[in-house]
């Protein structure tokens, strides 16, 4: 892990009592820039103290984080995708009883 993103889950955990080792490193580190830039902080230093100073800009930071807010559920190729190749296959009854019997029949 990066001295930035040790520092700044330090300050999660003394300031909020929140954890933040559990989300992906760079993704947070993203997000605090991308807070950053909206702000117009010069720093990513200077946003990542403002996001430790006030507990709306840490939820706000967290709340990105969360798979509900994620890109994934909004890429439509992705759900076209799934849609056409993966979910009937797991859905098929023969696939999955052929799944559990490979399961079943794997050595220890």
């Amino acid at each position: 892990m990066s001295t930035a993103f040790l520092a700044l889950g330090r300050g999660f955990t003394e300031n909020f009592g929140i954890d933040v080792s559990v989300f992906d490193e760079g993704s947070v580190l993203r997000t605090v820039d991308k807070r950053r830039q909206v702000e117009g902080a010069p720093t990513v230093g200077d946003s990542a103290a403002r996001v430790l100073a006030a507990r709306g800009e840490a939820e706000t930071v967290l709340a990105s984080r969360y798979v509900g807010h994620s890109a994934f559920f909004r890429n439509a190729l992705m759900w076209a995708t799934l849609a056409r190749s993966v979910l009937p296959s797991m859905f098929d009854a023969r696939a999955l009883q052929k799944a559990f019997e490979e399961v079943l029949d794997a050595p220890a």
